[in-house]
């Protein structure tokens, strides 16, 4: 079992029961080194990649890929603000766990979705190339 001593100050006390058995109780927010993730330094990684991405008119496409407006785009490139949880689900949804995983690469089963997803665009590609070919092929076998 863990020991979870680094962690005691995050525990909540147990409640009390009717029948004297004690419950912990729910909803208390614990503290874990990995989440101690600071909004400056999430904007900054945010802002690196978003750049990598689209290392020209980043405000603009990232702004067409997400819906999200021109001008919060510009705020976090410009690194006067960091990302709200919502808009940091539209752009989960707009570039996919590499977002998340640049973001915040101290949560390290990101990595396994992120390989899995690059996985499966492998195969999808894989799988044109092949239609792809075989069209050819079918095109060279009518013209003998």
């Amino acid at each position: 079992m863990r020991d979870l001593a680094p962690f005691a100050s995050a525990a909540p006390a147990p409640m009390h029961t009717a029948s004297g058995i004690g419950m912990r109780q729910s909803g208390g927010q614990k503290t874990y080194k990995s989440a101690e993730i600071s909004a400056q330094l999430v904007g900054h990684r945010l802002c690196v990649f978003l750049r990598r991405l689209h290392p020209h008119k980043t405000i603009d496409r990232v702004a067409a890929d997400t819906g999200i407006s021109r001008a919060t785009v510009a705020k976090w490139i410009e690194r006067e603000g960091s990302p709200s949880v919502p808009a940091l689900i539209k752009l989960g949804l707009a570039y996919g766990p590499d977002l998340m995983l640049a973001v915040a690469p101290e949560l390290a089963w990101l990595v396994t979705i992120a390989k899995l997803t690059q996985h499966q665009a492998l195969e999808a590609q894989i799988d044109q190339v092949e239609t792809d070919l075989s069209a050819v092929f079918d095109q060279l076998r009518g013209r003998r």
